[in-house]
């Protein structure tokens, strides 16, 4: 698959098929019978976050509001208002069972039920959230640039953790692992990953390494990571705008392979492992990494997705 558009890419989600929003407003749902055929939906306000569950798309928006999406219909289910200038746009959307995590940029986590249309549960965050990475039952969300907090969706517990690179905006998150050996992976705007140890034991010391880098010069020049994935309890895949995906052994402390490279940036990204079948990525990719005349270059925006 491979997709280009002059319009920002406002969000994507890659899961049951391919969904993404552009900054015009339109909103793409893969047909699932269909192959490389896409449903187009135009919204009321570009679309900031997409998830597909039981057939159906959730969407949040900037100005507040979450769509459920079926065929080419959008039906609004809730706003929120934000009680302070923060917009309440609606940053993240996940969900545990039949229950949607709505993460809104002015500080709250609203859960609603698909199961009986209605709000089940607000949580309030102590400031506005910045940033937020859905992983499943957990939700990771950043405040203040560098402190990170997770809530579990299970249990209903609010865990908070300090950045181990505190002047570093923090820019992908995933929690690897279960039980007693759970490790919080993020990924930060200078071109490096941290892995911090949720649970002390034996080899559980939290580090913080270079990840996304390249020599000019004779220095180093670092990239913002844009891509971070659990493949297993203890490998992670990281991409970033210097057009390169990797696999890490974070117990091993080492890179072990070179899963894509590009001669263009990666703006976004996620990685899909299937026990049967060979590994797939989509990425978002932007503008050439190194542009030597930028006059004479257009913003293109390209979504592929590739067996790896």
């Amino acid at each position: 698959m491979h997709i280009q558009s002059k319009h920002g890419v406002s969000c994507t989600e890659y899961g049951e098929g391919v969904v993404y929003g552009l900054w015009n407003r339109e909103l793409y749902i893969e047909n699932l019978t269909e192959s490389g055929a896409f449903v187009v939906v135009e919204m009321e306000a570009p679309v900031l976050s997409v998830h597909r569950l039981n057939q159906k798309v959730y969407a949040g928006d900037v100005d507040g509001s979450v769509w459920e999406v079926e065929r080419n219909t959008a039906k609004r289910l809730f706003t929120r208002k934000s009680d302070t200038s923060t917009a309440p746009a609606v940053l993240s959307i996940t969900s545990y069972k039949n229950t949607l995590a709505c993460v809104f940029h002015h500080g709250e986590i609203v859960l609603y039920s698909t199961s009986s249309c209605a709000i089940s549960k607000v949580v309030r965050t102590s400031s506005k959230i910045e940033s937020v990475f859905g992983e499943e039952r957990m939700v990771i969300y950043v405040t203040n640039r560098t402190q990170i907090e997770m809530y579990n969706l299970e249990s209903g517990v609010r865990t908070k953790r300090k950045s181990l690179l505190e002047n570093a905006p923090i820019t992908a998150a995933v929690v690897l692992g279960a039980g007693d050996r759970e490790v919080l992976a993020y990924g930060t705007a200078v071109g490096k990953v941290a892995i911090d140890y949720l649970t002390e034991g034996v080899d559980a010391t939290s580090y913080v390494f270079k990840a996304h880098k390249k020599e000019k010069g004779g220095q180093e020049v670092f990239y913002p990571v844009t891509m971070l994935k659990g493949v297993g309890p203890s490998e992670l895949v990281t991409g970033g705008m210097d057009g390169n995906i990797y696999t890490w052994d974070i117990k091993q402390r080492k890179r072990t392979t070179i899963l894509y490279k590009s001669e263009k940036s990666i703006i976004a990204g996620t990685i899909k492992t299937e026990a049967t079948l060979p590994p797939k990525i989509m990425i978002v990719t932007g503008s050439p990494i190194d542009i030597s005349h930028p006059e004479e270059t257009t913003d293109v925006f390209t979504i592929e997705v590739l067996t790896v």
